[in-house]
């Protein structure tokens, strides 16, 4: 009887896949607005070569849960700012913060041509 428990025991082990015994952390942070610390709602936030990601909130703030221990690389983006990418090492059962400050991106326009009419001479 005892031999049959430990053959079940070994099968339950062995039927468990790997990825339930790795160890997670976590990432939170912010993002703001360089210049003025106003918070970023709707950015974009990945961990570059996973499929791990998060948005902010309306307080620019952001959660990304169950992140495999290990050194990664983080970018947040939105439109119309620069993304940045911030490197992280994220240690089995912790929490790394991050704080992510995104600049207006420039747009350089070619040239503007505006054609108009005067209304009294129509």
């Amino acid at each position: 009887m005892t031999s049959i428990r430990h053959i079940v025991s070994a099968l339950c082990v062995l039927c468990v896949p790997a990825s339930a015994y790795a160890q997670h952390g976590a990432m939170r942070g912010t993002v703001t607005l360089f210049g003025t610390g106003h918070p970023l709602e709707g950015a974009s936030i990945t961990v570059v070569g996973t499929r791990l990601g998060s948005i902010t909130d309306t307080a620019g703030a952001f959660v990304i849960e169950r992140v495999p221990a290990g050194r990664y690389e983080v970018e947040a983006r939105q439109l119309d700012r620069r993304p940045v990418r911030i490197v992280v090492s994220v240690t089995p059962n912790d929490v790394s913060t991050l704080h992510f400050q995104l600049a207006d991106a420039t747009v350089a326009l070619g040239r503007v041509e505006v054609i108009g009419e005067n209304a009294d001479a129509l």
